[in-house]
């Protein structure tokens, strides 16, 4: 869950909800899907991610240590992977002709994983 909330809250991933999760239950991976409705503001997808955690987890779920650890490891990793691969993905957004979109991104990615954190764990 730390890892897709990373994804969606940088790519500026708005509107999730239970269905747009899916659980591959044989090899234990959560997938999002779904995407096409990006966040006007930071604060939906802290919204969004906070909601679909605690209906998961239970409403204090980052009180307990190995819930907290296990989501704030899988964030930061994957905001790592993003920061490292920028480059590359703002290729991908010239790409595709998503230019309007690559403000946002390094706007969320410049303000680091702990701002986030301290967010969705309040």
């Amino acid at each position: 869950m730390g890892k897709l909330s990373a994804l969606n809250h940088v790519f500026a991933i708005s509107d999730r909800k239970d269905e747009h999760f899916i659980w591959d239950l044989d090899e234990k991976t959560l997938f999002s899907i779904d995407h096409e409705v990006p966040a006007v503001n930071d604060i939906d997808p802290i919204v969004y991610l906070q909601q679909m955690a605690s209906r998961r987890l239970g409403p204090q779920w980052f009180d307990d240590h190995q819930y907290r650890s296990a989501f704030t490891e899988g964030f930061i990793s994957v905001w790592q992977s993003l920061d490292d691969k920028k480059s590359k993905i703002l290729e991908k957004y010239q790409t595709y002709n998503l230019q309007s979109y690559t403000g946002v991104f390094m706007q969320r990615l410049t303000k680091g994983p702990q701002w986030v954190l301290q967010q969705i764990m309040i």
